[in-house]
């Protein structure tokens, strides 16, 4: 009898251990950064319900980037939801859940998850950019400047900043102030094919046909099948009365990318 006894604790205690072991290992895999795998280990760890009500959060947050890093951003949304619920001035899950919502499209709400971010913790440049991007997608161009002005104060080498608010200039129709700063980010990044698109798209409509081909030219260099760049060469070309080349260019951006003509809706053929 006095066997059977040990037997069941050694039997518990090995049982005991293998949870413990499991669960080490959900965690570690919720923590990784393979998104597939953060997502099993971190619902793992929430289906078990074996964590503290605190803890929590940071499963929660963990599996909301590996929806983000998947571009699943109303999954990402709702685990967001459990952080700030449990941690209402977490400055960065505020500023992911406004990001997230940047990219459904719900800018109202991007921008509340962003004032409240910023509110909290006013010394990140990309949460200014963020909200500034939210602001420019409304058409509220001034304070997307400010906003991107803000941003450029904390980190003048980060040249997404320059590139967005030269578009917010470019939507005020400030089109000489949107050069000035595609150059500026292109100077910190000379690669950076958003930004010479961005420019070439204005040399169109400032007429500058040859500038701007030579930029859509430098950003096929880059990516040769950059469907924006490819239409936005086939506008120039259309305009400066090569209508072959700009049939067989804009040809090639619609087969690439067929919504491409109301991204690059500022041009007209």
């Amino acid at each position: 009898m006095r066997w059977a006894i040990v037997a069941l604790v050694v039997v518990a205690g090995v049982t005991a251990a293998a949870q413990l072991s499991t669960r080490q290992q959900d965690w570690d895999t919720c923590v990784g950064v393979d998104p597939d795998a953060s997502i099993a280990g971190c619902t793992a760890l929430i289906r078990a319900g074996q964590e503290p009500y605190d803890r929590l959060s940071d499963v929660y947050y963990n599996r909301a980037l590996a929806y983000i890093a998947k571009q699943d951003f109303e999954r990402a949304i709702l685990d967001l939801d459990e952080v700030i619920i449990r941690k209402p001035r977490d400055a960065t899950a505020l500023f992911n859940r406004g990001n997230a919502y940047n990219f459904t499209g719900d800018y109202a709400r991007a921008i509340r998850d962003l004032d409240r971010s910023l509110a909290i913790d006013a010394t990140r440049s990309q949460r200014f950019m963020a909200r500034g991007l939210a602001h420019d997608h409304l058409g509220e161009h001034d304070a997307a400047i400010a906003d991107f002005d803000a941003g450029i104060a904390l980190d003048s080498s980060f040249a997404p900043l320059f590139n967005n608010r030269g578009n917010a200039y470019k939507g005020k129709g400030e089109l000489g102030k949107a050069l000035e700063d595609y150059n500026r980010a292109i100077r910190l990044n000379p690669r950076y094919l958003i930004a010479i698109d961005n420019r070439g798209i204005v040399y169109v409509m400032l007429g500058q046909y040859d500038r701007a081909i030579e930029d859509f030219d430098a950003a096929l260099q880059i990516n040769p099948r950059t469907a924006s760049s490819l239409y936005g060469r086939g506008v120039a070309k259309s305009k400066k009365g090569d209508t072959a080349g700009a049939d067989a260019d804009i040809a090639e951006a619609l087969r690439l990318e067929p919504t491409v003509a109301e991204v690059m809706s500022p041009l007209e053929r």
